[in-house]
């Protein structure tokens, strides 16, 4: 009797081998195996895919897995992934709290594509930046997209909200990759308050990178200098 029960029990498996029609879906050679194991039916798989129909390659099984046990409804993951179409990024998303309305899909969707990391990614969704004020940076400055965006996100890092007018300053020096971090900023923002002197916390990271150190920047200050166009006198060459 047993020798029959497990005739009749291997008959209900499905195929997990890498010669069923459901493996072109899943990166992994034994992935199906894998997601049979996590409890995701072979079945299942073509359906689960479609989520990610914009990628044109195998997903990783954690994708799948993203997809059933993340608890995010999965159907806003095409319209990111336009954007950027590759299986690791898809794998990454299912496992994310999904945008809340259809235009911070779209966003979300601009910001992967114009190729930041996750970390980058992740600091541009929770300051809310604009993923358009990328495009017109890089028309002011002339720099490519990718480095517009890595700009834009290296100073929100540091809680500053510069203007494409204003990174005109750094482009024009080619400074795009002195942005000072968050605690330099914080550091030269008590110098300012403790001389008695208002400077705006965004035209102070501009000046740090322009003139590069906390001391010249309160010197510059000292001098009358408000705003990053103030230092072009001041500037030491």
């Amino acid at each position: 009797m047993a020798e029959i029960v497990g005739h009749v029990d291997r008959a209900c498996l499905p195929d997990t081998s890498a010669a069923s029609p459901c493996a072109r879906y899943v990166r992994e050679d034994d992935g199906l195996k894998q997601l049979w194991q996590s409890g995701i039916h072979t079945e299942l798989v073509p359906q689960l895919a479609a989520y990610a129909s914009v990628v044109d390659q195998p997903l990783p099984a954690s994708y799948f897995e993203g997809v059933v046990y993340s608890g995010h409804r999965p159907d806003w993951l095409n319209g990111v992934l336009e954007h950027r179409p590759d299986p690791d990024t898809a794998a990454w998303l299912a496992w994310q709290t999904p945008p809340d309305v259809l235009s911070d899909a779209r966003e979300w969707g601009l910001w992967l594509g114009y190729g930041l990391s996750r970390r980058d990614f992740a600091v541009a969704v929770e300051h809310m930046l604009p993923a358009s004020s990328v495009i017109t940076i890089a028309e002011q400055t002339g720099w490519p997209v990718r480095t517009a965006a890595r700009v834009l996100v290296a100073f929100a890092k540091a809680d500053c909200r510069p203007t494409p007018k204003q990174l005109t300053a750094i482009a024009r020096l080619g400074l795009e990759h002195a942005i000072p971090g968050k605690a330099t900023v914080d550091v030269a923002a008590e110098d300012v308050l403790s001389a008695g002197i208002p400077v705006d916390r965004t035209e102070l990271s501009l000046m740090l990178a322009v003139v590069g150190n906390r001391p010249m920047v309160l010197a510059a200050v000292r001098r009358g200098a408000r705003t990053v166009s103030d230092l072009d006198p001041v500037r030491p060459l």
